[in-house]
């Protein structure tokens, strides 16, 4: 199993319960394969979390967008590397 501690957050609650989901899928998998239900539950895992990968990577981008153009607004700079890489 993986336990969820503080070293893991990232001062984003939002992103932060995200990431929590993304933990308690992975350890419903892995709770499965210890009683030998594995491969019943697979096919069902992946999908949940396709669904909320895609979900959780919209939402981070958009956490992220909404951060750079606060901080952008403040000081009158936009933020980020403007190299383009």
């Amino acid at each position: 199993m993986i336990d969820w501690t503080d070293v893991l957050d990232i001062g984003l609650p939002e992103i932060d319960r995200q990431h929590r989901k993304l933990i308690s899928l992975s350890n419903s998998l892995i709770q499965a394969m210890t009683i030998g239900k594995g491969k019943d539950v697979l096919s069902e895992f992946f999908e949940e979390l396709k669904a909320y990968t895609v979900y959780h990577s919209t939402m981070k981008k958009n956490t992220c967008r909404t951060s750079a153009t606060r901080n952008s607004s403040s000081t009158g700079k936009p933020t980020g590397n403007s190299s383009g890489r």
